[in-house]
């Protein structure tokens, strides 16, 4: 039986290294890099909620940006008479 096609993810380059350099911190720097993404300290020493919560949160920016930049080229492109 044939499979649905799997949709295609632009993933920016800068968001790839970003997420590598996450997955690799100690949870103390996880614990620094939480309280720069999300502005509040956590007391969390998880290091695999911790690296999925901030990568999440990373992803979520990266694709508001996506989303913010194709809503201003759709709307730059429509003329007005």
């Amino acid at each position: 039986m044939p499979t649905a096609p799997t949709p295609s993810i632009i993933v920016d380059p800068a968001l790839a290294i970003r997420i590598a350099r996450v997955e690799q911190m100690r949870p103390r720097e996880l614990r620094e890099a939480y309280r720069h993404t999300f502005g509040r300290d956590t007391t969390s020493g998880n290091r695999a909620w911790l690296v999925r919560a901030i990568t999440t949160r990373h992803r979520e920016i990266d694709l508001s940006h996506q989303i913010d930049r194709k809503s201003t080229r759709l709307n730059s492109s429509h003329l007005v008479i």
